[in-house]
This record gives C-alpha cells, sequence and structure tokens, in this order.
C-alpha cells in the first residue's frame, strides 16, 4: 500500500526494517525499530507537509484519536531508548523489535488510509 500511494521512501524503510528481523543468526533489533520509526516519521511528514520535523513533534498534528496519539508518542519513546540512543547492556528483545515494526507497518498505513493523494 505504501508504494501504490507514492510512499517510497517509507515503503523501503518498511522494508529494511522486516531485512533486519529477518538477519540469521541474530536479528538486528535496533536497525528494525530504527528502519520502523523512520517509515513512520517519513509518512508522518508527507500526511502533515511538514517535513523538517520529528516524529515526536508530528503526533499532535496526526489527529489520531484518543488515546492512541498518546501510544504513538511512547511508540517513539521507545524508538529513541532502543533504536538509537542505546545504552550498553540494553538491547530490545526479538518480539520487542517485531511489534514496533508492526506497529509502524499498520499506523503508515492507517494514516495514508486517512489521506489518500
Amino acid at each position: 500500500m505504501l508504494e501504490q500511494s507514492n510512499r517510497t521512501t517509507a515503503a523501503n524503510e518498511i522494508r529494511e526494517a522486516l531485512g533486519d528481523l529477518s538477519r540469521r543468526p541474530t536479528p538486528d533489533r535496533t536497525g528494525a525499530i530504527q528502519h520502523a520509526v523512520a517509515a513512520l516519521e517519513a509518512t508522518a511528514r508527507h500526511v502533515t507537509g511538514q517535513p523538517n520535523k520529528n516524529l515526536g513533534q508530528l503526533v499532535e498534528g496526526l489527529d489520531l484519536p484518543k488515546p492512541l496519539d498518546q501510544a504513538l508518542d511512547k511508540l517513539w519513546g521507545f524508538a529513541s531508548q532502543y533504536g538509537r540512543h542505546l545504552r550498553e547492556g540494553e538491547m530490545p528483545d526479538d518480539d520487542q523489535a517485531e511489534l514496533v515494526v508492526s506497529i509502524g507497518c499498520a499506523v503508515c498505513i492507517f494514516l495514508i488510509s486517512r489521506k489518500p493523494e
């Protein structure tokens, strides 16, 4: 759906996230989280028309139903801690990375279905 709606950047980031989860013998969990949130951020920037803001700044303008807006803000915070600003010895589990990728995909689709081109 991302490709069909001309969201090629977001589609590529989702492909990268899925590829990171599929790596063997060890999935790249932090990479998957980074790519999934990058897809979500690219989609949010596109639908809001605000290309210079980060996802945390865009959540309010996405007009998500409450409390889903708060959930997306929390996802952004989780991705920040477990995908970008890592601490030694604190790595996300496989299931946590899979959850972030799944939510990222779902919210991208939700956003573009609400605001088609």
